[in-house]
């Protein structure tokens, strides 16, 4: 959670939230549902990163200090110098060893004379490779004219005086007696030795020269091709390297236009960013004032009812104190008329004399006490209690 939350607010990821969402909706709808939510939301996200700190920090188990170990001093005791040094021989090579030394120690591995004769092998065959390419296509190792020429004509001239260029009169060539006959001798002789070779053709015969000569015309008219086409595929390749420069070139200069657009519309948006932040934190302190105007209204108002209700309270106690007072008055009056009542009864059951004494539902047992009923009272008050149950 702790590095979800870093990830979130490093500088790039408001960068990276606003390319790839315009990779797929429009830039307006990227700011207003993905960027501007995201800034907003970075204050929380700090205090939070904060918060889950301090909460690692706490719930961080201290580790233990390290116990050193103690050794005890058994094995490390002093040893005894011997008085007489041990019996070594001066020379180590008179010491005879369990086992001899093998030869391939003081031999070189076999891999690097393996790799030693691979390079003398490649080098050969490089160097026949370097001989045939001089062989068939000189023209390839030369250097281009029209490059020397682009080359030269790229450099700076130095600026000399023109001089006029000097007029020579046309030699003329004086045709002489001999050499006129020079010159019809070697005609008559070509002549007759191609009289010769008809001669011989006609006959059968066959001239391993000419054959000779004709094959070296074939060879030299096949390497000629040879090389047309090797110059061709070197010119194309000229072509298609002067293509991809062009093309890079133009490249480049789009995405330096497109860097510099985007390098604009960044700074205008973070403009228009810090412009509704402003705004956004003068609304919000707006809001808490008003938050804090309806806080102090809603106190006092909740301490008015508080007061308002232990007002009420009081009187609602001292009410039923009134209430209970009045109704102890009743019930004791009424306890006082009850015993009043039975006292008066009793005295004049006492007084009524009779000559014998017969069962009276409403007689009681006249013990004196308070509760005592007669049954005609305990019939009645029993019928009393049945009817009120059955109306209920």
């Amino acid at each position: 959670m702790l590095s979800l939350v870093a990830y979130l607010l490093r500088a790039e990821t408001p960068n990276l939230f606003h390319e790839k969402g315009c990779l797929t909706f429009e830039e307006d709808f990227v700011e207003q549902n993905l960027v501007l939510p995201f800034l907003e939301a970075t204050p929380c996200l700090e205090k939070l990163q904060e918060h889950l700190k301090e909460y690692v920090r706490n719930t961080k188990v201290p580790k233990k200090e390290l116990t050193t170990p103690m050794f005890m001093n058994v094995l490390n005791r002093p040893k005894i110098r011997l008085k007489v040094p041990p019996a070594t021989p001066e020379d180590l090579s008179v010491m005879k060893f369990a086992r001899q030394i093998p030869k391939t120690n003081y031999l070189k591995p076999s891999m690097e004379s393996k790799l030693e004769s691979l390079r003398t092998t490649n080098r050969m065959n490089a160097l026949n490779l370097l001989k045939d390419a001089n062989k068939n296509a000189p023209s390839c190792f030369q250097r281009r004219k029209d490059l020397d020429k682009s080359v030269e004509r790229e450099k700076p001239r130095a600026i000399l005086a023109r001089r006029s260029i000097p007029k020579f009169k046309p030699v003329e060539i004086k045709q002489t007696v001999a050499s006129t006959l020079r010159e019809c001798a070697r005609v008559i002789s070509v002549e007759e030795k191609e009289i010769k070779r008809l001669k011989a053709l006609t006959e059968g015969g066959l001239d391993p020269a000419s054959i000779l000569k004709f094959e070296e015309e074939k060879r030299q008219q096949q390497r000629e091709e040879e090389l047309l086409r090797i110059q061709k595929k070197h010119l194309l390749a000229l072509l298609t390297r002067e293509n991809a420069f062009t093309a890079k070139q133009s490249l480049l200069n789009d995405v330096k236009v497109h860097a510099e657009s985007v390098r604009k519309e960044r700074q205008q948006l973070y403009d228009k960013l810090e412009r509704w932040r402003e705004n956004h934190n003068k609304e919000m302190m707006e809001i808490v004032e008003k938050c804090h105007e309806i806080e102090q209204a809603s106190r006092e108002a909740f301490n008015a009812m508080i007061d308002e209700k232990k007002q009420k309270a009081a009187e609602v106690t001292e009410e039923s104190r009134q209430l209970k007072t009045q109704l102890m008055k009743q019930r004791e009056e009424e306890t006082q008329r009850k015993i009043k009542l039975i006292q008066e009864i009793k005295t004049i059951q006492s007084l009524r004399a009779l000559p014998f004494k017969d069962f009276d539902p409403t007689e009681s047992s006249g013990l004196g006490l308070l509760c005592e009923m007669s049954l005609a009272e305990v019939c009645s008050i029993s019928v009393k209690q049945l009817t009120v149950n059955l109306s209920f």
